[in-house]
């Protein structure tokens, strides 16, 4: 049995009363007031109680702030101070949960391991220690006020954009606020202006034609999704052109030639090379009483060829490209907040995603302006070598325009909330995109590196 943990043997104390329970201090950032920018430094107690295993912080004055049972990875919020210490709305104090966490579990598990096998196995068994516990590349310390966050209970550090896609927006949107260092992969959405593309767009030379990213805005981070499927489709249609039609075309394509050269003679040879086709194929024995059935029940609207002769002219069926089509996506998120922090992360993601597909009013009232478009990234392996990269074995997505956003605030079949601040217990959300220009040939022209589009 071993633990990859040190006691730091000079932050904790075995209290009097009480030898099972020990106490630690730290020092953390925190706001006063409503003024976000009001910031004190104040010493913040953690609790542990080998015993019981729970844990607890507790502000300078021993109020609990918040506490944990050993058998539940969800903390019980007993204070409205929670929000002062650790918001991750807040840039100083963004982080300080996790890390203070990290550190109080591991050395929660070095406190146990100390006191001999049994109590170890009790607490690096329990629901709130057994991933700390479990974690192979965890430090054998880190300090709560400090800046090593490279724990599998922290926040990822999310990676740097991937060059030449415009993400990672200077404001960063993410659910779940939690989640474990392992590798993690996910979908990566940056909302971006709208930029319309001006006189230049409508030449037939201009190489930007499908360029429509203006100024980059938040980007969201959201979990990967169990179904994932792309869809490609293009246009392929049945054409027909009967023997009488080739004729006339031929007939138009001479007459166009002759008049685009100025040259008057070759649109006459034109003409008078149809007049001469129709002619004779109106005096063969075979094919002459069929055109004239034809003809006459091309006047009087009626079917008289088939009647007459039981033929129908050739339509020389063929399927002929008609164009490319556009692809179209949808993504379903279920969200569940389970802190207060994390269901205000949650209204803003909503909120952001549906103030970005909205129209826009121009400021003259008089016109209606084209809503913002996103860029769709998934993400694979944040904590890797190159801080996460374009997944090489799913599709790419062309910029894209949100068409639709819903929301189900009772996904469970009834209405639940948190009595804390009322915030629901889940949300559905379900996003459907629509790519701005269709996929081309040459759009798979680059290095064998990925799937492409």
């Amino acid at each position: 049995m071993s633990t990859p943990f040190t006691l730091e043997t000079n932050s904790w104390i075995s209290t009097s009363s009480s030898p099972e329970l020990f106490v630690a201090e730290k020092v953390l950032k925190r706001v006063k007031g409503n003024n976000q920018s009001n910031l004190t430094s104040e010493t913040i107690k953690i609790h542990f109680n080998l015993s019981t295993g729970a844990l607890e912080f507790r502000d300078s004055n021993n109020n609990l702030i918040v506490s944990f049972d050993k058998d539940s990875r969800s903390p019980d919020f007993t204070s409205d101070d929670y929000d002062q210490y650790f918001s991750e709305t807040n840039a100083s104090t963004r982080g300080q949960y996790d890390t203070l966490l990290t550190w109080s579990k591991q050395q929660a598990l070095a406190i146990a391991f100390d006191d001999g096998p049994e109590s170890y196995e009790r607490i690096s068994t329990a629901v709130l220690y057994r991933s700390t516990a479990n974690s192979s590349n965890a430090p054998e310390s880190s300090n709560a006020d400090g800046s090593d966050n490279n724990t599998s209970d922290a926040n990822p550090t999310f990676p740097a954009p991937i060059a030449g896609s415009g993400s990672g927006g200077s404001d960063l949107l993410r659910y779940p606020l939690r989640v474990p260092n392992l590798g993690y992969d996910f979908i990566r959405i940056t909302a971006f202006e709208y930029k319309p593309g001006g006189r230049e767009s409508l030449s037939l030379t201009n190489p930007n034609r499908g360029e429509r990213r203006g100024e980059q805005l938040e980007t969201t981070i959201l979990p990967m999704q169990p179904n994932f499927s792309e869809s490609n489709a293009v246009g392929w249609g049945g054409d027909k052109l009967n023997p009488l039609q080739m004729v006339l075309g031929q007939a138009a394509g001479g007459l166009i030639e002759g008049i685009g050269d100025a040259n008057f003679q070759t649109a006459l040879n034109a003409l008078n090379k149809t007049g001469e086709d129709v002619k004779q194929a109106i005096e063969d024995p075979k094919t002459g009483p069929a055109l004239i059935a034809y003809f006459a029940g091309q006047a009087v609207g009626a079917n008289i060829q088939t009647r007459v002769t039981g033929d129908v002219l050739n339509p020389n069926l063929e399927l002929l490209f008609s164009g490319p089509n556009l692809r179209t996506f949808q993504f379903n998120f279920r969200m569940t907040p389970r802190d207060h922090d994390e269901s205000l992360m949650i209204k803003k993601i909503i909120r952001t995603f549906k103030k970005n597909m909205a129209v826009k009013k121009s400021s003259s009232k008089l016109f209606l302006e084209t809503p913002n478009i996103f860029q769709l990234e998934y993400i694979y392996n944040s904590d890797g070598p190159n801080g996460g990269q374009q997944h090489p074995y799913l599709n790419k997505f062309k910029m894209m325009a949100m068409t639709s956003f819903n929301v189900n605030y009772t996904p469970d079949g009834t209405y639940m909330t948190y009595g804390r601040d009322g915030s629901l217990t889940a949300y559905d959300i379900n996003m459907a995109f629509g790519e701005l220009e269709p996929i081309y040939a040459d759009d798979y022209d680059d290095q064998f590196t990925d799937m492409g589009f």
